[in-house]
């Protein structure tokens, strides 16, 4: 038998084929052609180069489908990236501009509180800073009588040990 029909025949048992019965034709094929003419063993070489050519073919064929599948994994998984990307950018856009409003809401709260009225009185304007807690929370009036009376801060009771007076960068 020679490397060709060894190889038509293992191609046709991988592909389900019933191999037994066609390496029987083959054998009786080879044995008949090796007791006549040369001109039948061309016959059958022939017919061996044509099986030859289909499988090459069915492979040819097979390679061709496995690279336009890789192809389009490829554009897959490129498609798949640049989308990441974008929504990174756009993550990082929103997580920018939510740092962002918290800063300008810090901002604006730190000149609310600025601006509030004493906690005490709830007349006038917060103008003070309590020694050793540094919370502002009292006019200058109700800090030094805080001070002289309790001697505690109203927030975090801790002692006031001096009473500082403060003036806004308006």
């Amino acid at each position: 038998m020679s490397f060709r029909q060894k190889q038509a025949l293992q191609y046709a048992n991988e592909n389900g084929r019933d191999g037994c019965e066609e390496e029987t034709i083959r054998r009786r094929n080879y044995e008949d052609c090796s007791d006549t003419d040369p001109s039948a063993s061309f016959n059958q070489n022939s017919s061996a180069s044509e099986q030859d050519e289909d499988v090459m073919n069915d492979l040819r064929y097979g390679f061709a489908q496995i690279q336009s599948e890789v192809s389009e994994l490829r554009k897959m998984v490129e498609s798949c990236l640049e989308w990441q990307k974008k929504l990174e950018c756009s993550i990082e856009q929103e997580f920018s501009s939510a740092v962002n409003q918290l800063v300008e809401r810090g901002k604006s709260s730190l000149a609310t509180k600025w601006k509030t009225t004493c906690s005490i009185c709830c007349e006038d304007q917060v103008d003070t800073v309590l020694y050793r807690c540094g919370h502002m929370c009292a006019c200058f009036k109700c800090s030094q009588a805080l001070q002289w009376s309790s001697g505690n801060c109203p927030i975090c009771y801790s002692t006031i040990v001096d009473v500082v007076r403060v003036y806004p960068n308006i």
